[in-house]
């Protein structure tokens, strides 16, 4: 491990700066900190054996060859179990960056996000998968470090690099062999049902499930006859069509399933189902 890299150990739990900041820490007879959360995203992976983290409550042994993902808002904090040496990277990403790489190329962070709607904050990786993470880690601090011609840039590159690097890992890992080659209309159709509240674009669905935008605007022509936005449209129709008939708040409703505005919603309710939202509501009750 290269001297110069080893940062002093920072007590703070917030961002100096905008973007990321990235720590390497070598520590002995670490004093665990208190539960603590903040609005950011955090990346941590340790480089030795005797260490947990505790999450939400529940506790997670670490080893050299694991990462967490610790996203804004998540109570957590690390345990040391033992006298050795504390060695981690710790990665920090602003939430406001972390947005600025989805809109950029939503599959640098797609997996991660879908992680953490599982709730999958541990992943394991092999010897050879974990030497690669690291060195592309060294080579974001030495950018950073170095500050020479287009730095900044070359640090989005290797942010850029890391986290696809991660993703395809996780992907590979949490996806059956072969599944991404034979993907079914199903999986997607799926996904958009349980994320209508969400923005859904052609481009988050092929980040997240790794094929092209075309791919999946062919699939649904040829399959069902429409493009993926009218689609989506239909079922959150279906949706707010449903949940206005059980009384709920129209207000309330339209924005619940991914309808920005009310006049859109009321349009486009209103050429769907022939009536207003309201008229629908009364010939319900």
């Amino acid at each position: 491990m290269k001297k110069k890299i080893r940062s002093d150990f920072e007590k703070r739990q917030y961002m100096i700066s905008e973007d990321f900041e990235i720590f390497y820490y070598s520590d002995i007879r670490f004093r665990n900190i208190q539960p603590h959360s903040h609005d950011y995203y955090e990346f941590y992976f340790p480089l030795s054996e005797q260490t947990d983290m505790e999450i939400m409550g529940k506790r997670y042994p670490l080893n050299w060859m694991c990462a967490v993902l610790v996203p804004p808002g998540i109570v957590h904090r690390a345990v040391s179990t033992g006298e050795d040496t504390y060695r981690r990277f710790v990665f920090w990403i602003s939430s406001a960056y972390f947005d600025h790489l989805k809109k950029t190329q939503a599959s640098a962070v797609s997996v991660l996000e879908e992680c953490v709607r599982r709730k999958q904050y541990l992943f394991h990786f092999t010897e050879n998968e974990i030497i690669s993470l690291h060195a592309k880690i060294l080579r974001l601090m030495d950018e950073k470090q170095e500050n020479r011609y287009g730095c900044e840039a070359f640090e989005e590159l290797c942010i850029r690099d890391l986290l696809m690097t991660m993703c395809r890992m996780i992907h590979e890992k949490n996806t059956p062999k072969g599944k991404s080659q034979q993907l079914k209309l199903l999986d997607i159709t799926q996904y958009i049902d349980h994320h209508l509240e969400e923005d859904l674009s052609l481009d988050d669905l092929a980040g997240i499930f790794y094929v092209s935008k075309y791919y999946i605007a062919h699939r649904f022509r040829e399959r069902l006859g429409i493009s993926v936005h009218q689609y989506i449209l239909k079922k959150r129709l279906e949706q707010c069509a449903a949940s206005i008939a059980r009384g709920s708040s129209i207000t309330r409703t339209f924005t619940e399933y991914g309808f920005r505005d009310y006049a859109s919603f009321y349009r486009a309710f209103r050429k769907e189902y022939g009536i207003s939202p309201k008229e629908y509501q009364e010939a319900s009750a």
